[in-house]
């Protein structure tokens, strides 16, 4: 397990979750249709289908996508559940993404193999396609975000299928993480948020097959955009296609850097005008006893 370095303090970490929170609810109109698989022919890397989660649409990954487009990836395929979204439970959509990775192969030419990102939810929709639906001949790499391998105890606040499905300890969960169900010669990579309130107890996004990494002061949609999970989504894929460091992903470094100390000074401004206001409000309340 890998814990990622960050300074945020649980202040700035819930600023930056609000803050990703609204992002996508903003971007959500924008996914609701699902986008059109285009001829891709042989490209430059591999093909990668990102997968959302529950309750959300392709929209919430397309600032992963910008980021992974900015750094040489040209085949990327933003995946939708679909009508119904996750609603009868996450086989049909685990069936829906083969359908989808099935065209994707065909569009970038027939041969090789994909890769997938997905969150929450979507991680395991992808891990049933993966090992119950044949999709470990087509792909090579795993990559799932804050998704609950081992299930989650939030889940237990939707009685639906889904939710039932999502429960620690449910049959669901029991054959999707049984030994002998494996998917051979898949790698897998699982990123999980350290402020996580989705996922309880968070550590039960980690898969126990392959590496893992935690994300300091990212919640469970902030992960999304936090830049080390875009460096780290990058490095995997770019590692697994024996790709090189290109000249963008090291000024995309800078400008993490950038951004963790703004961030910082924000949250810290913040703080400071709330303790100023704290203050003035307890004198004015010993002035008025």
């Amino acid at each position: 397990m890998v814990l990622m370095k960050s300074g945020d303090q649980p202040n700035s970490a819930a600023l930056f979750e609000a803050t990703a929170v609204a992002l996508q609810a903003l971007m959500l109109p924008f996914g609701i249709k699902p986008r059109e698989i285009k001829t891709a022919g042989v490209g430059r890397t591999r093909p990668v289908v990102l997968i959302h989660g529950y309750g959300s649409n392709r929209s919430c990954m397309l600032p992963l996508e910008v980021y992974l487009r900015a750094v040489g990836f040209d085949r990327i395929f933003p995946f939708n559940f679909g009508s119904g979204g996750a609603a009868e439970g996450i086989e049909p959509v685990a069936m829906r993404l083969r359908d989808f990775t099935e065209g994707v192969f065909d569009a970038c030419g027939g041969r090789g193999t994909v890769d997938l990102i997905a969150h929450s939810l979507g991680g395991l929709a992808a891990r049933v396609y993966l090992q119950e639906y044949g999709g470990a001949r087509r792909v090579d790499q795993c990559l799932t975000i804050s998704t609950p391998h081992q299930g989650t105890y939030s889940s237990y606040w939707a009685p639906t299928t889904v939710g039932r499905q999502m429960r620690p300890g449910s049959d669901f969960l029991a054959r999707l993480n049984d030994p002998a169900r494996r998917a051979p010669g898949v790698r897998f990579f699982s990123l999980w948020a350290e402020m996580d309130l989705m996922v309880l107890p968070r550590e039960n996004s980690i898969y126990s097959e392959g590496d893992d990494a935690c994300i300091r002061g990212a919640g469970h949609s902030g992960i999304l955009i936090h830049p080390e999970t875009m460096k780290l989504v990058a490095n995997r894929l770019r590692a697994g296609q024996g790709m090189a460091s290109t000249r963008i992903e090291r000024i995309a470094q800078v400008g993490r850097g950038i951004f963790r100390k703004g961030l910082s000074a924000i949250t810290a401004r913040w703080a400071k005008t709330r303790s100023r206001k704290s203050v003035t409000q307890l004198s004015d309340d010993l002035g008025k006893s």
